[in-house]
């Protein structure tokens, strides 16, 4: 992740004394630098040895695949994030040796790259609509996705669950989806706390507080089944 000076709000109390100089530069290392404690949420390639906690793509990659394979699905599409977050290579990396697992391979052509809104989802559907060979499966990695994605599938005359199977992840929108969306949840509010905990224990003034706070940890997320993936194809 970067950072550049015009990112910082000027009424922000960090805009008020670590304004980064001009151009761009991995915020990890802009902090660290400055000894201002900070925790991720996410894991990159720039951390430097500060708390974070990141949530489970790879099992949710895992549980997706082992779950649709069962369910006959070989053809099997995922999406990503549409810029170089680290969320992505490990969910598409982790999809890929779950399918060689299985003795399948994931066909880079069946992997969309999507922006984090709705906008984004109705993009990725209508990518896989003009497929000539479309997959019968995929894999949702952004909760945002779902709706647009739904979209896209209902003006070209497809419902999800029976024409293609979906995994995705739950929002507070997704729970007005029909079919049900089958996806992932987990706790925003543990998750926070987590974060705050893990944060106050690297703060001298703070840290005998929060003794076994978890500073390093992948958070599992539940599945929770609906209808978005409810048919089995012929093995």
């Amino acid at each position: 992740m970067i950072i550049s000076a015009a990112s910082l709000p000027a009424a922000s109390p960090m805009a008020s004394f670590c304004r980064p100089p001009s151009g761009t530069i991995h915020v990890s290392e802009f902090l660290a630098k400055r000894k201002i404690p900070f925790v991720t949420l996410g894991r990159s390639l720039t951390d430097v040895g500060q708390p974070w906690l990141d949530l489970d793509f790879e099992g949710m990659a895992q549980t997706s695949i082992d779950r649709l394979v069962a369910r006959g699905h070989r053809r099997i599409a995922v999406t990503r994030p549409h810029d170089d977050i680290n969320l992505g290579h490990l969910f598409v990396d982790q999809s890929a040796k779950a399918l060689t697992a299985h003795g399948l391979t994931l066909d880079p052509d069946l992997v969309f790259s999507s922006k984090p809104n709705e906008a984004g989802g109705y993009h990725v559907a209508q990518q896989l609509l003009a497929k000539k060979d479309r997959p019968t499966a995929i894999l949702l990695v952004n909760e945002t996705i779902a709706i647009g994605f739904y979209r896209g599938l209902s003006e070209a005359g497809l419902k999800p669950g029976r024409d293609i199977a979906i995994i995705g992840r739950q929002s507070p929108q997704s729970h007005f989806l029909s079919p049900s969306l089958t996806g992932f949840t987990l706790s925003r509010r543990d998750l926070g706390i987590a974060l705050a905990e893990a944060l106050l224990a690297t703060m001298p003034a703070f840290s005998h507080f929060y003794p076994d706070a978890e500073l390093h940890k992948v958070w599992p997320e539940d599945l929770v089944e609906g209808e978005s993936d409810a048919f089995t194809l012929p093995v």
